[in-house]
C-alpha cells in the first residue's frame, strides 16, 4: 500500500534552513515528502533550503504588518511571542524591507530612530500586528491546491493569515507548538493587554479548526491536552542514527587541554546568562590551575547580543556555526564535554520552560559526555536527569558550575554513563526512521479531515 502524502500549506515564521533549530527540525521531520506537495509561506528571511521543500511564498506589507495607524513603520519586526530584544529572525521574527533603499533612506531612518525612542514604552510586546490574505497569496495558495495546512502558529498576524487560508480553502490545521511563549506570551508593555487578549482569542478559533495538534515534548504535551482539552502529540528533532553510529566509539580519555563546546544560538531569554556563568566558571577553574577551554559555536550573523559579555580570552573563544552536518558532528565529537545551559531567570523559564532544544539528538550522537546547566523545571533539564544523559546542575551558580566542569572532566566511570544513556536515549526517542514516520503519519491523518 503506497503511503499517502496530502499536499501540505505549511505557514510559518520558520522556513526550511540549515542555520536555526526550527529551520534545521524542519528538514528533518519533512525529508522524504514530496516535494510538489509541499508550500510554504513564511516571513522568514533567513536563505531557504530546497532539498526539502521547493515551493516559497515570502509574505509582503500587503499580506503582514502593524494594525493601523502604526503601519507608518514600513519595516517592522513582527514578532510571535518572542522578546523585541532577541533579533531571533528564525523562531519569529519578519523583517520586510518594502520601501527601504540598501543604505537606508531619510524616512527608514527616522522611523527607525522613532522606534528607539518609544522603546522603553512598548516593552516586550512591541506594537499590534495583523495579516491578511492579499491577492498574490491567494492566488498562490490556490494553483497548489492544499489539503492541509500545517503551522507552528506565531503571531496574531500570523494567526489571521492561518484563520484567513483556513477559511478560503476549507483546510484542517495540523498545529505544532514549539514554546510555551508562543502560545502563552508574557509580554509587558503599553499594548501588551491588547495584544494578548487579541493573540488568545486567534489562538482558541485556530484550536476549534485544528484536526491534529502535536507538541514539542512530552511534557509539553501532557501539559496542553490537559489545558485546551485536545489531544497533544509530540514530535521533536530526530537524526539518521544508522549513518552516524561510529560517533560512539570514540576515546573517552580526555585531552592534556580538555576542551568544552557548546553549539547552538544564542538567546536572551533561552540560555545567555548560563553561558555567561559558563565563561566564569572556566576563568575560576585556570585560575585554581585546572586549565580548561570553552569553545562556543553559534551562528554569528544572527547573534542577538554583544559578543564582549562573553569574556574571550585565551580560554573561552566565540566561533561561528561549522558549515554542514559532517563538520558539525566532528565538532561535538572532538570535545571532551559539552554544555546544554539554560537560564535561570523567570522570563526565560516561562518562555522555554516545555521546549527541547533541536541540538539535543546531535549532542546525544556526540557520544561526548553532557553537562546541563538549568532550573530543574525546564523539561530539558527534567530530560536529562530522568534519562540520565546529562550531568545536571540545577542550581544558578559559578562555583556549582566549576565543580561539574571539573567533575565531567575527570570522572571516567561518569563519562562511561553518560555516553551509554544518551545512546539509550537516542535510540528509544530520537531515530529518524521511527521519529519522522510518525510525524508525517500524524500529518497525514490531519489531511485525511478535510472536510
Amino acid at each position: 500500500m503506497n503511503a499517502y502524502y496530502p499536499k501540505v500549506l505549511f505557514v510559518t515564521p520558520c522556513a526550511f534552513n540549515q542555520i536555526t533549530g526550527g529551520g534545521i527540525t524542519f528538514r528533518n521531520l519533512f525529508r522524504g515528502w514530496p516535494v510538489e506537495s509541499l508550500l510554504t509561506v513564511t516571513g522568514d528571511h533567513i536563505p531557504f533550503t530546497r532539498d526539502v521543500c521547493k515551493n516559497f511564498y515570502r509574505l509582503t506589507r500587503n499580506d503582514l504588518r502593524y494594525r493601523h495607524p502604526f503601519s507608518f513603520f514600513a519595516s517592522p519586526i513582527i514578532e510571535s511571542g518572542l522578546p523585541t530584544d532577541s533579533r531571533q529572525p528564525a523562531s519569529g521574527r519578519m523583517q520586510d524591507h518594502a520601501g527601504e533603499s540598501s543604505g537606508g533612506n531619510v524616512v527608514g531612518r527616522g522611523r527607525q530612530l522613532l522606534r528607539r525612542l518609544v522603546r522603553p514604552v512598548l516593552g516586550n510586546a512591541d506594537l499590534p500586528d495583523c495579516g491578511t490574505l492579499s491577492s498574490g497569496l491567494k492566488a498562490h495558495v490556490e494553483r497548489f491546491r492544499p489539503e492541509v495546512l500545517y503551522t507552528i502558529l506565531g503571531s496574531a498576524g500570523y494567526l489571521d493569515i492561518v484563520l484567513g487560508l483556513q477559511r478560503e480553502f476549507q483546510l484542517p490545521i495540523a498545529m505544532h507548538v514549539m514554546d510555551e511563549g508562543v502560545v502563552n506570551p508574557d509580554w509587558r508593555g503599553v499594548f501588551s493587554g491588547y495584544k494578548k487578549k487579541v493573540f488568545h482569542k486567534r489562538l482558541n478559533q485556530v484550536l476549534h479548526h485544528t484536526a491534529r495538534a502535536a507538541a514539542i515534548g512530552s511534557a509539553m504535551a501532557d501539559a496542553y491536552t490537559d489545558r485546551y482539552g485536545i489531544r497533544f502529540d509530540h514530535f521533536q528533532n530526530t537524526i539518521e542514527i544508522d549513518q552516524l553510529h561510529s560517533f560512539f566509539e570514540k576515546d573517552l580519555q580526555p585531552d592534556p587541554v580538555p576542551r568544552i563546546v557548546y553549539a547552538g544560538s544564542i538567546l536572551p531569554y533561552a540560555q545567555t546568562q548560563s553561558i555567561v556563568d559558563s565563561c566564569e566558571a572556566v576563568c575560576r577553574l585556570n585560575e585554581a590551575g585546572f586549565t580548561v577551554k570553552f569553545e562556543i559555536y553559534t551562528p554569528l550573523d544572527l547573534l542577538p547580543v554583544d559578543e564582549n559579555l562573553f569574556l574571550i580570552s585565551e580560554h573561552i573563544s566565540l566561533h561561528d556555526i561549522p558549515a554542514g552536518d559532517e563538520a558539525f558532528f566532528w565538532t561535538l565529537n572532538s570535545a571532551d564535554a559539552l554544555l546544554l545551559p539554560v537560564n535561570f531567570d523567570q522570563q526565560s523559564t516561562h518562555f522555554i520552560r516545555y521546549s527541547m532544544p533541536t541540538k539535543i539528538p546531535g549532542y546525544l550522537l556526540s557520544g561526548t559526555p553532557i553537562l546541563v546547566y538549568g532550573p530543574a523545571e525546564v523539561a530539558q533539564v527534567a530530560y536529562a536527569r530522568e534519562a540520565g544523559w546529562g550531568l545536571v546542575a540545577d542550581r544558578q551558580g559559578v562555583d556549582l558550575l566549576a565543580d561539574g566542569i571539573q567533575r565531567i572532566i575527570t570522572d571516567i566511570d561518569l563519562r562511561q554513563n553518560l555516553r551509554s544513556q544518551a545512546r539509550n536515549a537516542l535510540a528509544c526517542n530520537h531515530d529518524a526512521k521511527i521519529v519522522r514516520k510518525a510525524f508525517q503519519g500524524w500529518l497525514a491523518a490531519a489531511g485525511r479531515r478535510r472536510s
